[in-house]
């Protein structure tokens, strides 16, 4: 029973934590209005809700049997790449989009007219 309460305990943070990241880059982006940005915080978003959603899969894999790259939020490079990289090991691919997703962040360099201040 305790390891059940934690385990939802670490998931309900894990979407608060998801919720948190889309809403803050909306939020230090709102003044940005060209297609660039808008295409960057819809791509942030829908890694982000892939990235949980791909939790979820893996966490639902010994009774439902899908792998990661079955979800349908998936893009079709994201699943190639979660083939190739993760093979039967699902619990690896969450890792593997988070890279993604801290990719996609990165690129605000490219896709704001004003950067995002970061700590250096």
């Amino acid at each position: 029973n305790h390891r059940y309460m934690e385990s939802r305990k670490l998931l309900s943070d894990l979407m608060k934590s998801c919720r948190e990241l889309v809403q803050h880059t909306v939020t230090f982006t709102r003044y940005e209005h060209g297609r660039k940005a808008k295409m960057w915080r819809a791509d942030i978003s829908r890694r982000t809700c892939s990235l949980l959603r791909t939790v979820v899969s893996v966490l639902e894999y010994d009774s439902k049997g899908e792998h990661v790259w079955q979800v349908s939020e998936l893009t079709k490079s994201e699943k190639q790449a979660l083939i190739m990289s993760v093979g039967g090991s699902n619990e690896r691919a969450p890792l593997v989009l988070s890279i993604f997703l801290r990719t996609s962040i990165a690129s605000h360099v490219e896709n704001l007219e004003e950067p995002l201040d970061v700590n250096k």
